[in-house]
């Protein structure tokens, strides 16, 4: 693809937001321990325009992002080729451990009319199912996307 088709199909800073605010699966990779990649799909939010998501403690890319923090994520839609549309955001794997600030990011994870399930488990349950996760804010460096609505019908 030529850099002026690359462009005109480039979402906007603001269309970015928006797709990620409309979520959906996002698929993860971390460098995995013998240098492949390590993919996983997560479910995620965003608190201050970076994507969030939790992770056990001691799963595979927690490890991997302790050992070498660089991630990558991509989140897509469509399913012919006029309907694509996706981003990828290449950055920095920020582990989050600490229970308060966990906490504070939580309350941005669910519509206030939702309702949080974990709300209905006793205090000492919670503490017992925080005690194994922790939560990875992505810190951008690179993001690049594509919209082929924008191409008109044009391939």
């Amino acid at each position: 693809m030529n850099l002026n088709r690359r462009k005109a199909i480039a979402m906007t800073r603001k269309e970015e937001l928006s797709f990620l605010q409309n979520g959906g699966t996002l698929c993860v990779a971390t460098k995995g321990p013998h240098g492949f990649p390590h993919l996983s799909a997560m479910w995620y939010w965003m608190v201050d325009d970076r994507i969030h998501f939790n992770t056990y403690r001691k799963s595979q890319k927690t490890v991997n992002l302790q050992r070498d923090p660089q991630i990558s994520c991509m989140l897509e839609k469509g399913r012919t080729y006029e309907t694509l549309r996706g981003l990828v955001v290449q950055g920095t794997g920020h582990i989050i451990d600490d229970p308060e600030q966990i906490r504070d990011i939580h309350r941005h994870r669910l519509p206030a009319k939702s309702g949080n399930p974990l709300d209905s488990l006793s205090v000492e349950r919670r503490k017992a199912i925080a005690a194994k996760r922790i939560v990875v804010r992505v810190e951008p460096k690179k993001i690049y996307s594509w919209d082929h609505h924008k191409l008109g019908g044009r391939y």
